[in-house]
């Protein structure tokens, strides 16, 4: 299974820091003598990812006192990343915090300290300096292998080009969550109908068919033009981290049609500067994903006695002719026939599954394709090549509708194709 995070060595630097007794231990000539646990064992784990991944982990001395520490961490890493977890309450807490109104130590609650986590998914060194509710300062450290059970996070993949004025085309491939944030985004020049996928060495001034372009950021406050920026970048949190030149990116196609992106080691920094660049791992996958970008129609079947909507959107490439008996669809390109539960004619924010029958569609339900009394019917993706249709139907899937100021999301995942839409639902 392959690790989808980014592990910088920075945190590495701070850790060996904050292991000192001056960086670590401001208990000295205040406190009482802090107790300390030499901690031995492992003795539970939990792995849970919702909005953050929480994850538990409970250490234990052979005299029995036990660290029960609540980490909150990326929910797109399957392990506990290398860092500094600070102390925060349950409404508080981000990534980076240890949940101190849910972590104990020794049975008692903990009201402060730091939690300095090593590691690499497998191997661990844990060192903490905690105070508990009643004052009480602890020291600890342990070291020892936690078994994560490896999980594949595979992004959505979005390759959105831009005509450049020599004829080639700037390629801008983004590696995108379930919540719809970038991740990672890679600038490569390609010539018109040549693939991404290569072995490149990151490159300043980028001009030519199959090079990758740094990224980079330009105070141009004092022109008027604030922070200028672009290129390939990774993105940490709320932070990007651009991708400087000289690194090595590798792009490969996988048998099961996902791609992968991987670099040992790729020096990036939050101001585009190598004085500012700190080391990581790049280890991704993605699945591509089709981006509709026109509105077709939105048919409502209810006052024909049928719970259901219908619902076409279109690619780029297809002219939209509309007539007495529907749109007419000519040129080239892809477009998806939808059909969902609706009592309303709207089509309600949600997750909607695939349905078991085709033509009966209950609530939180999709209509599969089939083959209907007049031809195709239900959802179903089409190629349209030349004005000539081709189409195969959708049978199972997951179809999420998110709508904020009239500006709907749609995203279906099937085995067939996954593809997302975003805008409105209405003739513009």
């Amino acid at each position: 299974m392959k690790k989808n995070n980014i592990i910088l060595f920075a945190s590495a630097l701070l850790f060996l820091g904050a292991c000192t007794d001056t960086a670590l231990d401001p208990l000295s000539g205040v406190f009482p003598a802090p107790k300390e646990v030499q901690l031995s064992s492992l003795s539970g784990m939990t792995n849970d990812k919702g909005a953050n991944r929480i994850i538990t982990v409970d250490l234990s001395s052979p005299d029995g006192v036990k660290l029960h520490a609540v980490f909150v961490a990326d929910k797109n890493v399957y392990f506990l990343p290398s860092s500094i977890y600070t102390a925060a309450d349950a409404a508080t807490a981000k990534k980076g915090n240890f949940i101190s109104t849910e972590s104990t130590i020794d049975g008692k609650g903990i009201a402060s300290g730091n939690i300095t986590v090593e590691g690499d998914g497998v191997n661990y060194k844990v060192k903490a300096v905690l105070f508990t509710e009643d004052g009480s300062p602890y020291k600890c450290s342990w070291s020892g292998t936690i078994p994560f059970e490896p999980e594949a996070v595979v992004f959505d993949l979005v390759d959105r080009t831009i005509p450049r004025l020599d004829g080639n085309l700037d390629h801008y491939v983004d590696l995108i969550d379930e919540d719809g944030k970038t991740v990672a985004e890679f600038y490569i020049i390609l010539a018109p109908g040549q693939g991404f996928t290569g072995n490149y060495t990151v490159e300043e001034n980028v001009s030519s068919p199959g090079q990758m372009g740094n990224g980079w950021m330009f105070d141009a406050s004092a022109w008027g033009m604030g922070i200028m920026s672009g290129g390939s970048f990774l993105v940490d949190g709320d932070t990007k981290l651009w991708i400087l030149a000289g690194n090595k990116v590798n792009i490969a196609q996988e048998p099961d049609g996902t791609y992968s992106f991987t670099s040992d080691e790729l020096l990036v920094s939050s101001t585009g500067s190598a004085a500012d660049g700190v080391k990581t791992t790049l280890d991704y996958q993605g699945s591509m994903i089709e981006t509709l970008t026109q509105f077709g129609s939105l048919t409502s079947y209810v006052a024909w006695g049928m719970n259901m909507v219908g619902v076409e959107l279109l690619s780029d490439g297809i002219t939209i002719t509309p007539g007495a008996w529907g749109n007419t669809y000519t040129g080239s390109g892809k477009y998806l026939k939808l059909e969902l539960y609706s009592t309303d004619g709207s089509i309600a924010p949600g997750e909607y599954k695939a349905c078991e029958v085709g033509g009966t569609i209950n609530p939180s339900e999709f209509g599969i394709g089939y083959d209907g009394v007049f031809g195709p019917s239900g959802t179903t993706w089409y190629t349209l090549a030349d004005s000539v249709p081709s189409y195969t139907y959708i049978t199972d899937g997951t179809l999420k509708v998110s709508e904020s100021g009239g500006i709907y999301t749609i995203t279906l995942r099937s085995s067939v194709i996954n593809v997302t839409y975003s805008g409105p639902l209405a003739a513009q």
